[in-house]
C-alpha cells in the first residue's frame, strides 16, 4: 500500500516525519486502509505550528468506520508517544470545516 496525498499537499518534511509516515502506513494497512495525508507544511495552522517547519502531518480519518478509526488511533498513540510525538483525533466540532 502507498500513502495518498491531498491534491496540493506540500510534504517537504524532515526525515523523522518521513520515517513516521512509513510506520503510519504499516498501522493503517493492518486494518486494510491507506493513510491519506491532508496537510504537511501547508494548510491553516496556529502560529508557531510544527507544520510550518516540516515537523507535523495531518491524516484524514473521515469515512473510516468508527471502530477502525478508534483502533488506528490507539495503535498510533502506542507507536508514537509523548514527549516526542503527539497524536490527536480531532472531531468535527473541534476543527470545523476541515476534511
Amino acid at each position: 500500500m502507498a500513502v495518498q496525498y491531498a491534491g496540493g499537499a506540500n510534504c517537504a518534511v524532515i526525515s523523522q516525519i518521513r520515517q513516521a509516515i512509513s510506520r503510519i502506513e504499516t498501522i493503517f494497512s493492518r486494518y486494510g486502509y491507506i493513510p491519506f495525508i491532508t496537510h504537511c507544511i501547508d494548510g491553516a495552522h496556529s502560529a508557531g505550528s510544527l507544520h510550518y517547519v516540516g515537523a507535523a502531518i495531518d491524516f484524514r480519518s473521515l469515512g473510516l468506520p468508527e471502530k477502525i478509526k478508534q483502533s488506528i488511533f490507539r495503535d498510533l498513540q502506542t507507536a508514537f508517544t509523548l514527549p516526542t510525538w503527539w497524536v490527536d483525533l480531532e472531531t468535527p466540532w473541534k476543527n470545523p470545516g476541515v476534511d
